[in-house]
C-alpha cells in the first residue's frame, strides 16, 4: 500500500510539471515583445497558478494590482502579445483597462433652464457682475435652518455664525449646521461663490456678499414663532456692531395667521427690523390654499413678499407663469413682485433631511434641485445686495419702490400672483432712486 501511494505521488508531481509545462509552452514561441505596453485586465483560468503572471513577464510585460474578485489581476502588456496570451490555456480572457467616468458629474448647467447660469441672466445679476458690482461689502443674513460649509459657501469669511437658536443647539455635533438642507440652499441661492473645477462654476446672484447664518431649525426643518423673533431681534440689535454690515434679512419660510398683521408679533418684529434699515425679504408662501392670503410675515405689507414663477422650459420672461402652489394674495395684500422658482440649482447637502427624503433632487454630489417661493425670495434678497452695493444709502423703501418699478410684467401670468412682475436687474441698474 505505502509503495502504491508513493507511486501515485510521484505520478500526480509528473502530472503537475507536465500541466504547467503545457501552460508555459506559449512563452517558448514569443518571447520578449517589443514595442507599446497597454493597460489590461486578465482573468485566469481555473488551477492556473502563477502561470499567467508569468507569461506576462516573459512578454515583457508588467503584472499589477490583483483582482481576487474576478480570479484574475491588472498588467501592462505590449500591444502585440495580447492574442498570444489569450491563446494560452492559462488565460480565460484579457480586456482593456478602459478609463471611467463616474456618472453624475457631467452637469451642464447651458442645458438646464434651472441652472444658476441662467437664473441670474434671466434676473439680469450679470448686468451688474460686468460693472464691477458683486454684493462685496454687504452682509445677507439668513435665519434658516443653518449653513453648512459645502463647496461654494466654505471660502474664508464667506459665512459667518449668529446664534444657534434651534432645538439643535445643545448638540455639538449639529450646532450651527444645517441638517435639514434648506438654509445651505438659500445661502448658495443668495451669495454662492464656487469656481469648482468641475465644467459647471456655481455663482448665487451676488457671489460677493458675505452670509451671517442664524439657525432656528432643526433637521425636520420645525422651529417656533419665538425662536424666529429672537432671530430677528438678534439681527437688529447686532447687525451693525463687530464689523457686521447686515442690510439684508431674508425669511424663506411662513406660518399662517388669523390675525391681522397690526397685532400679529412675527410680523411686527419683521416691521421693526424694516424699520431699523435692514431690508426684509420674504416668501409668499407655497400653498395659494382658498384664500390665497400670503403667510405671516409676508402679510405685512412693510416688507417685500416674494412669489415663484415657472419659467415654462425657456429662458424668455414673456411666457412665464406662476407655480401652482405660489400664494397669490387675497386682493388687498398680493405678493409685490416674482421671481423664478421652479427646479432651481442649488447647492446640496449629502445626508441632510431634504437630501435623504428627496433623492430625486439630487442633480450630482454638489448640487441639487428645489422649488417653492423660498428660492425665489432668496434671488431677491441677492438681487437687493447687488442694489445696496451700488447706492449704499438707498433705504428699504426706496430700495422696494425701485425693484417694483422697474419689474417686467408676464403678460400670461396671473396678474394678482405676480404683483409688479418678474424682477429685472436690468432695469434697475439705471433706474433712479425715488
Amino acid at each position: 500500500m505505502t509503495m502504491l501511494l508513493a507511486r501515485e505521488g510521484r505520478f500526480s508531481k509528473l502530472m503537475t510539471a507536465l500541466l504547467v509545462l503545457a501552460l508555459l509552452l506559449p512563452a517558448a514561441q514569443i518571447g520578449r515583445v517589443a514595442g507599446e505596453l497597454i493597460s489590461v485586465i486578465v482573468r485566469e483560468a481555473p488551477g492556473a497558478g502563477d502561470v499567467p503572471e508569468q507569461l506576462v513577464e516573459t512578454s515583457g510585460g508588467n503584472v499589477g494590482r490583483q483582482l481576487p474578485v474576478i480570479n484574475g489581476f491588472a498588467a501592462e502588456l505590449p500591444r502585440g502579445a495580447v492574442e498570444w496570451l489569450e491563446a494560452s490555456p492559462a488565460v480565460h480572457a484579457v480586456t482593456p483597462n478602459v478609463p471611467l467616468q463616474l456618472q453624475g458629474d457631467n452637469y451642464n448647467p447651458g442645458a438646464d433652464v434651472g441652472s444658476m447660469q441662467h437664473t441670474t441672466n434671466i434676473i439680469g445679476a450679470t448686468r451688474y457682475w460686468k460693472a464691477g458690482l458683486t454684493g462685496r461689502g454687504v452682509d445677507v443674513a439668513i435665519i434658516d435652518s443653518g449653513v453648512s460649509p459645502v463647496d461654494g459657501l466654505d471660502g474664508r469669511g464667506k459665512v459667518l455664525r449668529g446664534p444657534d437658536l434651534s432645538f439643535e443647539s445643545q448638540a455639538p455635533n449639529l450646532r450651527y449646521l444645517d441638517s435639514f438642507g434648506h438654509g445651505t440652499f438659500m445661502a448658495g441661492l443668495i451669495a454662492g461663490r464656487d469656481g469648482g473645477g468641475r465644467g459647471s462654476d456655481y455663482d448665487g446672484v451676488a457671489p460677493d456678499a458675505r452670509i451671517v447664518s442664524i439657525k432656528v431649525a432643526n433637521a425636520q426643518g420645525a422651529t417656533d414663532v419665538s425662536q424666529v423673533i429672537a432671530a430677528i431681534d438678534w439681527v437688529v440689535q447686532f447687525g451693525r456692531r463687530d464689523g457686521l454690515n447686515i442690510r439684508v434679512l431674508n425669511l424663506s419660510f411662513g406660518t399662517y395667521s388669523a390675525q391681522s398683521y397690526v397685532l400679529d408679533p412675527l410680523a411686527f418684529a419683521a416691521e421693526v427690523a424694516w424699520h431699523a434699515g435692514i431690508f426684509v425679504v420674504v416668501a409668499a408662501g407655497n400653498d395659494s390654499g382658498t384664500t390665497g392670503r400670503l403667510m405671516n410675515p409676508a402679510m405685512d405689507p412693510f416688507v417685500m413678499a416674494v412669489g415663484a414663477a415657472d419659467a415654462n422650459g425657456t429662458v424668455q420672461v414673456k411666457d412665464d407663469v406662476l407655480l401652482p402652489f405660489s400664494a397669490r394674495g387675497d386682493g388687498v395684500r398680493n405678493p409685490d413682485l416674482v421671481a423664478p422658482g421652479k427646479s432651481l440649482q442649488g447647492l446640496r447637502v449629502p445626508g441632510s433631511w431634504i437630501d435623504v427624503t428627496f433623492p430625486s433632487g439630487r442633480i450630482n454630489r454638489h448640487f441639487f434641485r428645489g422649488s417653492g417661493t423660498s428660492q425665489a425670495a432668496a434671488l431677491v434678497s441677492g438681487a437687493a445686495a447687488l442694489v445696496i452695493q451700488q447706492r449704499p444709502r438707498i433705504s428699504p423703501d426706496q430700495l422696494k419702490a425701485l425693484l417694483t418699478s422697474s419689474a417686467v410684467d408676464l403678460p400670461v401670468a396671473d396678474a394678482r400672483g405676480q404683483g409688479a412682475g418678474m424682477i429685472s436687474l436690468r432695469n434697475v441698474f439705471k433706474a433712479p432712486t425715488q
